[in-house]
């Protein structure tokens, strides 16, 4: 997976982001059965969801990408 903020300016701290708000969210998803909690967890369905999640928390985030294999991803971009 890949995970790509975008901001012009930085928070008090000099970040953009704080990087463990992003693995907070994609640890819900690491090491899961998500057959067990997701009707239909395709790469699509997967990538939307770890998506609004990231953006519902107010991250700066431009565009999320999940691999199904080494040859086949599908991304998901902010407008």
């Amino acid at each position: 997976m890949e995970v790509v903020v975008e901001s012009d300016r930085l928070n008090p701290q000099g970040m953009i982001v704080d990087f463990g708000m992003i693995k907070k969210v994609v640890n819900e998803f690491d090491h899961k059965m998500l057959n067990d909690t997701i009707t239909n967890p395709t790469a699509e369905v997967i990538v939307a969801m770890l998506f609004t999640r990231l953006c519902d928390k107010g991250l700066a985030i431009k565009s999320v990408e999940v691999w199904e294999s080494p040859d086949c991803s599908v991304r998901v971009c902010s407008e």
